[in-house]
């Protein structure tokens, strides 16, 4: 699967859109959490993973024009040590397409 923020893919034709497609991810975090980085980068990759199987479900091979937002929820919930847990959620967009090679 191809995924690029583009809407043209050198070397490749669009010969069929499949439509516009959204995923999203959710984590929570706890901002003096050594592994905050690491559970970033897991609700990304999830969000991606998402967006890739919606887009092979409608017999895509490419996502192009996409984005990825994160969007950051106001929580009361408390975690460890009592640090605020704030839900960030990861929303990733784009246009499910099938693509070809250009043939010269």
């Amino acid at each position: 699967m191809i995924f690029t923020s583009t809407s043209t893919l050198d070397g490749f034709k669009v010969v069929e859109y499949k439509g516009f497609i959204s995923a999203q991810a959710q984590v929570a975090q706890a901002f003096k959490s050594t592994t905050m980085m690491q559970k970033f980068e897991e609700g990304k990759i999830n969000a991606i993973n998402q967006l890739w199987a919606i887009a092979a479900n409608m017999g895509a091979n490419a996502i192009i024009g996409s984005s990825i937002q994160t969007v950051n929820m106001e929580s009361s919930a408390s975690g460890f040590a009592g640090n605020k847990l704030e839900p960030l959620f990861f929303i990733v967009s784009g246009t499910a397409v099938v693509i070809a090679p250009i043939r010269g």
